[in-house]
């Protein structure tokens, strides 16, 4: 199985970072990159869509990330 600080559930993957925890699920594949997770703590709902395969996604999904739990 995963080791924290992460787990896979009944679809999801459930974590908990500085923004508290959260729920979400994503995936790639040859030119789609999809990332969905929720904060129900905070009321944060992150999505995210690309259709390119340039690094751009991981950037962003990262970054936006690194905002909403202040991990870095």
């Amino acid at each position: 199985g995963l080791q924290a600080p992460f787990d896979y559930g009944y679809g999801f993957i459930l974590d908990e970072e500085g923004a508290g925890a959260s729920f979400g699920h994503g995936g790639t594949a040859r030119g789609i990159n999809f990332a969905f997770r929720c904060f129900p703590e905070t009321g944060i709902t992150f999505v995210l869509f690309c259709n390119q395969d340039n690094g751009a996604f991981d950037d962003l999904r990262r970054n936006t990330l690194k905002l909403i739990t202040g991990k870095r």
